[in-house]
């Protein structure tokens, strides 16, 4: 398996590439030269991602607060809509086709939303496997209390398709 940055897949070769939920982990001074590289001409790139928005949603803006609490150092917090800034892609040698942006309140019952904020990164990926069952139980506790059993979950969805330049 080859990381995005470097493939060694064959040039000139996806009429459509896209990163979905993953396009802000990688070095992008080297993942744009590599998908520009890989994409035919008149290739399209579809950056997608989907965030909850805490300053807005009552139970993403307390899952927070809890996560924050075990992992202080959590720097993925704080999710507001996001601008797409033309310059900055075009600066990289592509050029915005289309933007999509709207919110969603997804549905989710307390073990996938419990399960889906276990999974972040400040949480399942940070935390000692103690710390994770003592944040999952103040965690479901608190949203129970809140919530109850089924709610809906406000999120951000944007989706920027650009060509190669």
């Amino acid at each position: 398996m080859r990381p995005a940055e470097a493939t060694q897949l064959p040039s000139d070769s996806f009429d459509v590439i896209t990163a979905c939920q993953c396009f802000l982990y990688f070095d992008k001074e080297l993942v744009i030269p590599e998908i520009k590289r890989m994409l035919k001409k008149d290739g399209i790139f579809a950056a997608m991602w989907m965030a909850w928005v805490p300053g807005e949603d009552k139970v993403s803006g307390l899952s927070e607060k809890i996560v924050l609490k075990y992992n202080p150092h959590w720097n993925a917090g704080g999710y507001t809509r996001q601008k797409v800034n033309e310059s900055e892609w075009e600066a990289c040698g592509l050029k915005v086709k289309d933007v999509v942006s709207y919110d969603e309140k997804l549905p989710f019952d307390i073990d996938s939303w419990c399960g889906r904020i276990r999974a972040c990164r400040g949480i399942g990926a940070s935390l000692p496997e103690d710390k994770i069952i003592e944040f999952d139980n103040e965690h479901r506790k608190a949203i129970l209390e809140n919530f109850g059993t089924e709610f809906e979950v406000l999120h951000h969805i944007l989706i920027v398709t650009l060509k190669s330049v």
